[in-house]
């Protein structure tokens, strides 16, 4: 896996973080490949490109991945309702301890 104390600014190609991207939000490769007007095969080679760079086997893995090193973000991938829905279904005492370290974090 990559360290996280590695430059990572250009990692990833623009084309393999949208793709990354649309992959978390679930999208198959063949939804992916019609959404962007380009063949599967092509999305399946830069997805499999991106996996290798982040050092990753497979689609979950390197979508942690680029998640952790910051190269995607979750409101790329949620909407703020579907993120809402998200935190609903948590313990509220979870998510008292998940605000308490996202506030540590910023400052």
């Amino acid at each position: 896996m990559i360290e996280e104390s590695e430059s990572q600014e250009h990692l990833l190609t623009d084309r393999e973080r949208e793709l990354i991207v649309s992959a978390a939000r679930g999208l198959s490769n063949t939804e992916i490949a019609e959404a962007l007007g380009i063949s599967t095969p092509t999305v399946k080679t830069t997805l499999s490109r991106a996996y290798h760079k982040l050092g990753a086997r497979s689609r979950y893995p390197a979508i942690i991945q680029a998640l952790r090193l910051r190269l995607i973000s979750v409101d790329e991938i949620f909407t703020e309702d579907e993120l809402a829905g998200l935190f609903a279904s948590v313990d509220p005492e979870l998510m008292r301890r998940i605000a308490h370290k996202a506030r540590a974090s910023l400052d």
